[in-house]
């Protein structure tokens, strides 16, 4: 179930050490064709966030879990032949990956959260959290969530 508002699970890890990213990927034949699905991260606290789209398709929902794939386990014949010919979502840890590992084993300084609207209770469609040098923006666009890792302009933000 989705946290009732995204900023509280996401603030209470400023001060915690970011310690695992997870990418979920869509792939078929062992070929990515999306990057655009949910993102865990996990932290030095035990605590694991997936950042993921709206069943809108227009906001960030934040779950205090780490992502399930609705085809684990047991799979039926059917469900097998649509895997081989369609492809599935797979948890990807991307920690030591580009442009991720810069963020690995480093604080959670900030969060900020990009809304609809300027003020409290607009819709929340990403967020960005600095960790460490670094930013890790999660946005919701055109109902795929696209992350992005920059540095931070400002060292003191």
């Amino acid at each position: 179930m989705a946290m009732r508002h995204p900023s509280v699970a996401l603030m209470a890890q400023c001060g915690h050490t970011l310690i695992a990213i997870t990418r979920v990927r869509f792939i078929r034949n062992e070929r990515v064709l999306s990057d655009g699905g949910p993102l865990v991260l996990e932290f030095d606290a035990g605590s694991r966030l997936t950042l993921s789209v709206g069943s809108d398709g227009a906001t960030l929902t934040v779950q205090p879990t780490g992502w399930s794939d609705p085809f684990d386990g047991h799979l039926s014949s059917k469900n097998q032949e649509f895997i081989s010919s369609s492809g599935r979502w797979n948890a990807v840890d991307v920690s030591d990956e580009e442009p991720f590992r810069v963020l690995t084993g480093q604080v959670v300084r900030a969060v900020s959260l990009i809304q609809l609207n300027d003020h409290d209770g607009g819709e929340i469609l990403g967020a960005t959290l600095v960790v460490g040098e670094h930013t890790l923006t999660a946005e919701v666009e055109a109902d795929e969530l696209e992350v992005t890792v920059a540095e931070v302009l400002d060292p003191s933000a």
